[in-house]
């Protein structure tokens, strides 16, 4: 097994990818296939025509921290505490 620098881990990563401004059929290529790649797909709200296709297919939509937390800056650190 190769040694590892000090201090050195594995991350995962994020990637943040724009749905475009309505359906599925307006997202660009890319942007459909850095979705099929992921391990795990996350949606900020499903109340997006393409989130809404992408939760269909097993994403996971955050609406709840939107629900649970009293102002938008709180949903938002929850939001990072939930992906990171």
């Amino acid at each position: 097994m190769p040694e590892r620098a000090a201090g050195s881990a594995t991350r995962p990563r994020v990637i943040v990818v724009g749905l475009g401004p309505a359906g599925p059929e307006l997202m660009t290529a890319e942007a459909r296939a850095a979705l099929d790649a992921a391990p795990a797909v996350l949606v900020r709200t499903r109340h997006h025509l393409a989130a809404e296709v992408l939760v269909a297919e097993g994403a996971r939509a955050l609406d709840g921290h939107y629900e649970a937390a009293p102002t938008f800056a709180q949903a938002y650190a929850a939001i990072v505490e939930d992906v990171v």
